[in-house]
């Protein structure tokens, strides 16, 4: 039975992964400005910004391979 993938490649999807989150952040920056995502889209409530996706991405992403 197979037991998933080897850590070699979970490593390298997860790589794989972090880097297209970061040029698309980069992309971003250097053009608009990271957006920001306000909760019930008012600007009173508190925002997420999607820096947040490059931080935990690649661990689920790791976790789930």
């Amino acid at each position: 039975m197979d037991q998933g993938l080897s850590l070699k490649r979970r490593l390298l999807f997860t790589g794989i992964v972090t880097l297209l989150v970061w040029a698309h952040l980069l992309w971003d920056y250097l053009h608009e400005g990271v957006p920001t995502h306000y909760l019930l889209h008012s600007k009173d409530m508190p925002g997420i910004s999607n820096w947040w996706g490059g931080i935990t991405l690649p661990l689920p992403t790791c976790l789930l391979l």
